[in-house]
């Protein structure tokens, strides 16, 4: 089974991702979940996880400055960027940061099932 964390700072959308969508029939298992980047990079420092779901504006450190500071530490993880803001320049970083997708708000089902990364 697929590690997931998921890094999203408005906590209703956390929660759905967490508990409503069927991640055991993807055979994912939700490792973590946090509100910020910070918290999320010191997890993923310590603790191994094979997809990091993340949204791109968060407190503290962005989602796409937590994908940097990822792979400079040669952190091999498949990011998920999911967001609600359509800037070329943001796709255009996560596309740098060898980002497996870039899904917009509000998510639909059928796009995250299709992000679904293949570890």
């Amino acid at each position: 089974m697929l590690s997931l964390v998921i890094v999203e700072d408005e906590s209703n959308i956390r929660d759905c991702l967490i508990h409503l969508f069927p991640w055991d029939s993807l055979g994912i298992h939700v490792a973590a979940s946090f509100s910020n980047g910070q918290d999320a990079f010191r997890y993923l420092s310590a603790e191994h996880a094979d997809i990091l779901l993340t949204d791109i504006r968060l407190p503290n450190i962005s989602g796409l400055d937590l994908v940097r500071m990822l792979r400079e530490n040669k952190n091999p993880i498949e990011v998920v960027i999911l967001t609600g803001y359509k800037h070329f320049d943001y796709a255009q970083q996560a596309i740098r940061y060898k980002v497996h997708d870039f899904l917009l708000k509000p998510i639909k089902y059928e796009e995250l099932t299709a992000a679904r990364v293949r570890v």
